[in-house]
């Protein structure tokens, strides 16, 4: 969108102008109303009936790290749009051209494209601590500490990928969305300093999330019984969401550290297998690409029930089975994603000419399957099912939304009917 006025209108004109104009006053109002909302959750003054008088509600580690990552998305992707205003000149004399740090900046833009949902799962563990005490409720002591410790990570990788094409040693080789491939110098030192570093942000980043994940399911226990306070549908929903955009972003990352391992050359390519299960996961980012904002409409939900029932109840039963309908739909369109070209290209028979058969990946998430002869039903029936399941997704988020609006949860069993 932000090239969309010089890739339309390149001679500029009155359209041209106006078009950016009305472009830029919308990013200002979206970029204002943020920071104002930032200032108001800072400055936010608590009940004196829940409080006491005189007593300030500190900012909890989740809200921290939820707005630290969510200034950093938006000050780079901000940055990417300013910068098409200078592309043309430099800032500095002598200094790097804006072209060159418009280019960081997408490689950071790549590197921050987790940060959403790392805030869903910061807020999902708050959620859940606040169900057990709806007063002071903090996740455990450690998994606040993951907290920050994602965030910071998150911070490293996307600084170190602007760095990286700003420094004349160094430039960012390759990057997907989560995903930054960084190359300092050519010595084998700076290779392997360069790989080192890779694996200690993957695991860093993908064992944090893991660790918060485990939070969330062992956090508290009933006095009474020993036993673990229950999940929400909503929260057992959010942590399937999060596994399921986390399994994607961890394969995709994966099949490229083995591509750098084993490569000896920074154009060289990897095996048919690797290249092949890069091009899948690709292909499932589309699709998971929706997780962070179904995830936000159902703790939208599990905040709106906690409103109207006073922390006690749930929402009515037809709105969780819509929850649980939608993430399994997603699910059911990831798996037709990773099995199509499984199934579609089959391996080669023993003494039989290789299958004329290749997998590639559209921008929307859709795979685009050359099968051999004899299995090219297999993939339509794949699409036609993916589909299916697609508008079965968009149904359930309707209901679910409707929810929003018009549920009444008067029980706190947590069964009402839509009115």
């Amino acid at each position: 969108l932000a090239a969309a006025p010089r890739q339309y209108f390149p001679d500029g004109g009155e359209t041209g102008a106006m078009l950016s104009a009305v472009r830029f006053v919308g990013l200002l109002t979206m970029y204002g109303a943020t920071v104002a909302i930032l200032i108001g959750i800072c400055t936010m003054q608590p009940p004196v009936e829940v409080w006491g008088e005189g007593k300030r509600m500190p900012v909890s580690p989740a809200v921290d790290c939820t707005m630290a990552l969510l200034i950093l998305f938006f000050a780079i992707n901000g940055g990417k749009q300013l910068f098409d205003l200078l592309l043309p000149r430099k800032i500095l004399p002598g200094g790097p051209s804006p072209s060159s740090i418009r280019e960081g900046l997408q490689h950071s833009a790549h590197a921050v494209a987790i940060a959403p949902m790392f805030c869903i799962l910061f807020i999902t563990a708050r959620v859940r601590a606040l169900r057990r005490d709806p007063v002071a409720g903090n996740p455990q002591a450690w998994a606040q500490w993951l907290f920050y410790a994602c965030t910071v990570t998150i911070f490293v990788h996307a600084l170190l990928a602007l760095l990286a094409c700003m420094l004349a040693k160094g430039q960012a080789v390759k990057s997907v969305a989560g995903d930054v491939r960084i190359q300092f110098g050519t010595s084998p030192a700076a290779a392997a300093t360069a790989k080192i570093m890779q694996l200690f942000l993957v695991l860093a980043i993908y064992g944090g999330a893991a660790g918060i994940v485990f939070s969330i399911l062992v956090i508290g226990r009933d006095p009474k019984t020993g036993a673990l306070y229950p999940m929400s549908t909503a929260t057992t929903c959010v942590v399937i969401l999060v596994i399921q955009y986390f399994f994607v972003y961890l394969g995709l990352m994966t099949a490229l550290t083995v591509r750098m391992l084993l490569a000896t050359s920074l154009q060289e390519q990897g095996s048919p297998v690797i290249e092949a299960t890069i091009t899948t996961f690709k292909a499932a980012l589309g699709t998971v690409s929706m997780a962070p904002m179904i995830a936000v409409l159902l703790l939208a939900l599990r905040i709106r029930t906690s409103q109207i029932t006073l922390n006690t109840g749930d929402p009515p039963t037809l709105v969780q089975d819509a929850m649980y309908a939608a993430v399994v739909a997603l699910l059911i369109q990831l798996g037709l994603i990773l099995l199509t070209p499984c199934v579609a290209t089959p391996p080669k028979p023993p003494g039989e000419a290789e299958p004329n058969a290749s997998v590639t990946a559209n921008e929307d998430g859709s795979l685009n399957v050359t099968p051999p002869d004899g299995v090219a039903w297999i993939a339509v029936l794949f699409d036609i099912v993916r589909y299916a399941f697609l508008l079965f997704l968009y149904g359930s988020l309707t209901l679910l939304i409707a929810a929003i609006f018009f549920m009444d949860c008067n029980q706190p069993t947590g069964w009402a009917p839509l009115e």
